[in-house]
């Protein structure tokens, strides 16, 4: 008896390792995986969590809807909850966990592309690796799956266990991601993407103001609708008419130039959406949207922040009932949080003066260079219609040292005031490149170095409080592709 016993013991001395092991990997996936699973874990956190604010517009969909959207410049009731790789399989879950724990929305936008319509092409990789689905809910798509002949799904040998093998986190499959991070090698930039996603409510594709390599490989030739992928479009509508919601399906165009899609693609995808919108009396087919351009997306498909950001506020000129409510709101201290985010990856001064637009921001240009030069390179007019720039919160001097204008390049101590509107800026400025500037409060004027032996541009961003925001370096190597877009 005494040697089962130390057998016994033995056996379990020998598993406590592995139980450690699995434990780490069941409990700690943000300490492992790699820098895309966090936006699928952000996801599944904010559509289970019961929120005060409420969200009357939804976003899902794939990639594309996830890049060309950015919620804080649509309202304060905006979300994207739209996910790389995502099929109406996975966004039928996503939207139906939403609703349970927050109610019904009042619209929700939907894109899905070719690949996605065709197959659920990043169930396993993604959405069940990445834990974003619960047991039931993966059970549920494998059986529907089976039912619809999606031999993607099925394909898999054993397939019903190897779901349970990724929903329980077996060692075998989590080990190599493991071994590759080290312990807790990737919970530091897994929680900056974490956060990161969380201050855009969502949006995470579009991460940069740069155009992107435009060309594709693939060209689609068709519009191949699977039946689980239709199935689930269809149970995702009937979910929203249940609980009285309007969908909008975006048909989110793709870069002008990439070649991707023909006629026929084009005819068969149409024939579809419009024969969806036509079946349901809540369902809108939107396709034809015109004013993108190529140096508007990152790459063939999705849109960069510029892009995105042109888009959004064009759903709002084209749909102004899905905002109502939010048409005089101000920003909230997390919208322009994230406002501040993308300001300090923008390249372009148009740009920057585009997204303070409502912030009650205002930004002073500052160049040593005379502003005939800085135009020629920005091909930006800083002075044309003087008083429309007033109007948006920015100014510029050349150096002509007249009211409202800034000395630029010249010997000895200038000082000037700009005013726009209500609003007033004021700055010093020497020729060893010191400048002091401050908004209508004298008390929080603050000092900083511009190098005027450089071939820069100065944005300094102050709020509507004269906080300063930030202090921005333009350079005209880095705009290149606008003046491009702009001859």
């Amino acid at each position: 008896m005494k040697q089962v016993l130390k057998l016994i013991l033995k056996m379990g001395l020998a598993s406590v390792p592995i139980m450690a092991v699995w434990a780490y990997l069941y409990f700690c996936p943000m300490s492992y995986f790699d820098g895309e699973a966090p936006y699928y874990l952000w996801n599944r956190d904010f559509s289970r969590e019961a929120h005060e604010e409420k969200y009357d517009l939804v976003i899902i969909g794939d990639s594309a809807a996830n890049a060309a959207f950015e919620p804080e410049y649509m309202s304060e009731g905006a979300v994207n909850l739209s996910l790389g790789g995502s099929s109406p399989a996975e966004e039928y879950y996503v939207l139906k966990e939403f609703i349970e724990a927050n109610g019904a929305p009042r619209t929700v936008y939907m894109y899905y592309n070719a690949e996605h319509m065709s197959a659920p092409t990043a169930f396993w990789e993604r959405s069940v690796y990445s834990h974003r689905f619960n047991f039931d809910e993966v059970m549920t798509m494998i059986a529907d799956a089976e039912a619809h002949s999606c031999d993607f799904i099925t394909a898999q040998p054993h397939y019903r266990n190897l779901a349970v093998e990724y929903l329980y986190s077996a060692p075998e499959k989590y080990l190599p991601a493991l071994l590759n991070a080290g312990f807790n090698g990737r919970l530091s930039d897994n929680r900056i993407n974490y956060n990161h996603i969380d201050i855009h409510r969502g949006t995470y594709i579009s991460r940069k103001a740069e155009t992107g390599d435009l060309y594709q490989p693939e060209v689609y030739y068709n519009f191949p609708v699977g039946d689980f992928s239709d199935y689930y479009l269809k149970k995702t509508i009937e979910l929203c008419s249940e609980n009285d919601i309007t969908v909008r399906i975006i048909d989110i165009p793709p870069a002008t130039g990439a070649k991707l899609e023909t006629l026929q693609y084009s005819a068969e995808k149409n024939t579809y959406f419009f024969d969806i919108a036509n079946s349901y009396d809540n369902v809108t087919y939107l396709t034809g949207i015109e004013g993108m351009n190529r140096y508007d997306y990152s790459d063939a498909i999705h849109m960069n922040t510029r892009g995105a950001l042109k888009f959004s506020k064009l759903m709002k000129t084209l749909y102004p009932e899905d905002f109502y409510g939010h048409e005089d709101e101000d920003f909230s201290e997390k919208t322009l949080y994230g406002i501040n985010d993308y300001l300090e990856i923008e390249t372009q001064p148009d740009q920057l003066v585009e997204r303070i637009q409502g912030t009650g921001y205002k930004v002073l240009f500052v160049s040593y260079k005379p502003i005939s030069e800085v135009e020629a390179e920005y091909r930006f007019p800083f002075t044309e219609g003087y008083g429309a720039v007033c109007e948006d919160k920015y100014m510029y001097a050349d150096g002509s040292g007249s009211s409202g204008t800034i000395a630029a390049g010249t010997a000895g101590e200038y000082s000037c005031d700009a005013y726009c509107g209500e609003s007033e800026m004021h700055l010093m400025t020497n020729d060893s490149g010191l400048m002091s500037v401050c908004g209508s409060d004298p008390s929080k004027s603050f000092a900083f170095w511009g190098e005027w032996w450089a071939n820069e541009l100065y944005a300094v961003i102050l709020d509507e409080n004269d906080d300063l925001v930030m202090i921005k370096t333009f350079t005209p190597e880095l705009s290149v592709y606008e003046t491009e877009r702009k001859d």
